[in-house]
């Protein structure tokens, strides 16, 4: 078999994106709160990403200081409809509304229904969720947004239509 001669800039996007959420997810949380928190940075990041690559002058978007939902919105109206992504953008918008919670309230009672909200809306948008127990169910769906996320950057990019 022969040896191939160069990468893909989809595979990068995908070695750089595993990469960035197997040293920044904790893999052994019992804090829910800090692994919502830090699932939340790594799909924000995933969006800061893909915005990066198209904004013809980053520099000047990023002094509007955009919130996570703007941005996440830009992103949402750059891109064409897939069957799967208006499951999605719910899935991002409930880990939005998740980490709100969390962030403004140290034992916010709305913690357990946008839980079970995030993961309806993750076996909405993929069937293949896996029956597992939190947190690992959690952390697998962070880490299928984040994918998500870098399959829909190379398809806007090359200029496909999405599935």
């Amino acid at each position: 078999m022969a040896k191939r001669e160069s990468t893909s800039k989809y595979e990068i996007h995908v070695g750089t994106s595993f990469t960035r959420l197997i040293r920044h997810l904790p893999k052994a949380q019992t804090d829910f709160s800090l692994l919502v928190l830090k699932g939340h940075l790594l799909v924000e990041e995933e969006i800061n990403d893909f915005l990066a690559v198209h904004w013809r002058n980053p520099a000047a978007v990023k002094k509007l200081r955009l919130t996570f939902f703007e941005r996440m919105s830009i992103l949402r109206a750059l891109l064409e409809p897939g069957r799967k992504d208006k499951a999605m953008w719910e899935a991002i918008d409930t880990l939005n509304s998740l980490r709100n919670a969390l962030a403004h309230h140290l034992a916010s009672p709305k913690v357990q229904a946008l839980v079970d909200d995030f993961n309806k809306r993750m076996v909405k948008f993929n069937k293949h969720t896996p029956e597992i127990e939190e947190p690992e169910r959690f952390r697998t769906s962070i880490a299928m947004l984040c994918a998500a996320l870098v399959g829909r950057r190379e398809v806007f990019t090359e200029g496909r239509t999405p599935g």
